[in-house]
């Protein structure tokens, strides 16, 4: 696709184009490629997120994934500020999946950065009151069941460095005694895996949400079964009970909250409920999020004679621009 992109042959696309090392050759080849560059407005997005498999179907991973004394333990023994200066040359912010300060109105500083501080102390600590024993040699911890706490982490190709991120993953797990086997997968196999909960773990990247700062995402709220964090709660909102598994209170309430801010005619009332729907999100670490790209990774391109695009573009998650309609090719 970025073959295709620097040498003219695409017309506009947005996705799997985003990174700054992809914004960088696309900005060096684009009078040669007659194309343009076009930022796009949006609510951020989170890189290398992770996602736990709340539906399990091994009874003991299933509780440690849904006890949040463990999730909490696995976010602060990730050392993210290492994570972005190897992989992202320092450019991208610890952050979990939460607005940034860009969108000022809906940014939360505590919220941003809730259990994203590197601390294996405190994590050694948690997995010691969940119960977590260590084996003989001191290397790994043990389940319940007395096997040894092992899980595998499938990482979908992208974002760049996604791969690379969960092998630090890997290190960051090991020090506090669990084993990690990091799986690179393409994404068709990774979305049909997550979506039947054939997983442990899964790692990928989250949109916060769009310009029009509501954040509608199914990856935030659990609007169907692409709801990535749990695909069974989603699918119960989908189908108003009738398939799936019912959610806990918290995840209801992020779902009320949400409705009310898409009929609300008060910004103020909408900007605070969308905020408080990303405090039950966070402070339950329903994903554990990794690094706030900067805003300049997210954009799209255009053929120069493909016109009618706003710069700065909308995100097309907007709908906006995907209304081909509106555009034409200037002959």
């Amino acid at each position: 696709m970025i073959l295709k992109a620097i040498a003219g042959d695409i017309d506009f696309q947005w996705r799997r184009l985003h990174g700054l090392e992809n914004y960088t050759l696309l900005m060096e080849y684009q009078k040669k490629g007659d194309y343009r560059v076009i930022n796009m407005l949006s609510l951020g997005s989170n890189y290398y997120t992770i996602f736990l498999n709340y539906h399990h179907k091994d009874p003991v991973l299933r509780k440690l994934f849904r006890d949040k004394r463990f999730r909490i333990a696995l976010s602060v023994a990730i050392n993210r500020n290492e994570v972005s200066t190897l992989i992202t040359k320092g450019t991208a912010a610890p952050s979990q999946v939460a607005p940034g300060p860009e969108t000022s109105a809906l940014y939360e500083e505590r919220i941003a950065k809730l259990y994203t501080g590197y601390d294996p102390k405190r994590a050694n600590q948690l997995l010691d009151e969940i119960g977590l024993k260590w084996d003989k040699s001191h290397e790994y911890r043990l389940r319940s069941d007395g096997k040894r706490l092992r899980v595998v982490i499938i990482a979908e190709l992208h974002p760049l460095g996604n791969v690379e991120a969960m092998e630090l993953v890997k290190g960051y797990w090991k020090n506090v005694g669990i084993q990690v086997v990091v799986k690179p997968i393409t994404y068709p196999l990774w979305n049909t895996r997550t979506m039947a909960c054939e997983h442990d773990i899964v790692a990928y990247a989250v949109t916060v949400g769009y310009s029009r700062l509501l954040p509608i995402t199914g990856q935030v709220f659990p609007l169907d079964q692409y709801f990535y964090t749990a695909p069974m709660w989603g699918l119960w909102f989908s189908t108003n009970g009738k398939s799936g598994e019912e959610p806990p209170a918290e995840l209801k309430q992020m779902m009320k909250h949400r409705h009310e801010a898409i009929i609300t005619t008060s910004s103020e009332k909408r900007n605070e409920l969308i905020k408080e729907a990303f405090r039950i999100s966070v402070e339950n670490l329903l994903q554990i999020g990794m690094l706030r790209p900067l805003g300049i990774e997210r954009f799209c391109i255009a053929k120069n004679n493909f016109r009618n695009i706003p710069e700065p573009s909308l995100d097309p998650g907007d709908l906006t621009i995907q209304h081909l309609a509106t555009c034409f090719i200037k002959k």
